[in-house]
C-alpha cells in the first residue's frame, strides 16, 4: 500500500504537465514559434556559428526544427572547439570519448528513439561523469559548460559565451512586447531522464534547482547531457536579477 502511496504522489504533478510537442510547432512562445517557421530556409543550413548568435529560448525553438543529423553535428563540432582549450593529457582523453559516445548514440537524436537505448546512454554519462568529477576534480559547471550548454567554453572554470539575438531583436527587446504572446512558458530543465545528474540550471550567474512547473509545456528532447532528455521542469534561483 505504502508504495502505491508514493507512486501516485510522484506521478500525480506529471499530469498538469502540457506537452508542447504538436507537429511543426517548435516552442509554445507564439512568436519564437512564428520567427522559426518562418526562418525554416536558413534553419535547415544553419551552422554552430550562427546558432550560437541566438539566446537560450530562440536556440530550443531551432535546436526542435534541426534535423537529427544537425542536432548531433552541433556537440561534435562543440566538443572539438572544448578541445582546443590547454587540457592535461588525461583531461583531453576523456574529452575525447564524448564524439565517440554521441556517434554510438546518435538515434537518440531521433524521435522515435528507443527508451531502453536512452537508458544505456544515461549510464554511459552517469560514468563520464562520476570519471569527470571523482578522477580529475571538475566542477559541476564546467561539465554542464561542456555536455549541457552548447554555447562556446570560454576557459577552464566553466564560463561560456551568451548569445545576445533575439529573433532580428536584442534580447532587451523581448520585455517591451505586448503580453498574450505565450501559451505558457516552454520546460527548459530536466526533472526525470537524469536531469539530477546534468544540472540543467547552470548558467555564468550560478546554479539553481529544476523544479516542478505546472504550467510549463514539456518537450521529448532539449535538456540534459547533449539535450537528449525530456525537458520536463523549470529553472529557478538563477540568472541575472534586472
Amino acid at each position: 500500500m505504502k508504495n502505491k502511496v508514493i507512486f501516485v504522489a510522484w506521478i500525480a504533478p506529471m499530469l498538469f504537465l502540457s506537452s508542447c510537442t504538436k507537429e511543426t510547432q517548435y516552442s509554445c512562445n507564439k512568436e519564437i514559434d512564428l520567427w522559426t517557421k518562418n526562418n525554416m530556409d536558413e534553419i535547415t543550413t544553419m551552422s554552430r556559428s550562427k546558432f550560437l548568435d541566438y539566446d537560450k529560448e530562440y536556440q530550443q525553438a531551432v535546436f526542435m526544427a534541426f534535423s537529427p543529423e544537425q542536432r548531433k553535428q552541433i556537440w561534435i563540432d562543440k566538443i572539438n572547439e572544448v578541445l582546443s582549450l590547454n587540457w592535461t593529457n588525461e583531461e583531453r582523453t576523456h574529452i575525447k570519448q564524448l564524439p565517440i559516445i554521441l556517434n554510438d548514440y546518435q538515434k537518440l537524436f531521433r524521435e522515435n528513439r528507443s527508451e531502453e537505448e536512452k537508458d544505456r546512454f544515461d549510464v554511459v554519462m552517469y560514468k563520464w561523469v562520476d570519471h569527470a568529477k571523482e578522477s580529475l576534480g571538475w566542477a559541476d559547471v564546467l561539465i554542464n559548460a561542456i555536455i549541457v550548454n552548447p554555447n562556446k567554453l570560454l576557459d577552464k572554470k566553466g564560463v561560456v559565451s551568451v548569445g545576445k539575438k533575439i529573433g532580428t531583436e536584442s534580447i532587451r527587446s523581448i520585455k517591451t512586447r505586448g503580453e498574450g504572446t505565450a501559451e505558457g512558458p516552454d520546460c527548459n530543465c530536466s526533472q526525470s531522464s537524469g536531469g539530477f545528474i546534468w544540472k540543467d540550471c547552470i548558467d555564468n550567474y550560478g546554479e539553481g534547482g529544476c523544479g516542478i512547473s505546472y504550467d510549463c509545456k514539456s518537450y521529448w528532447i532539449g535538456c540534459g547531457a547533449f539535450k537528449l532528455s525530456d525537458c520536463d521542469g523549470m529553472c529557478m534561483g538563477m540568472g541575472p536579477t534586472d
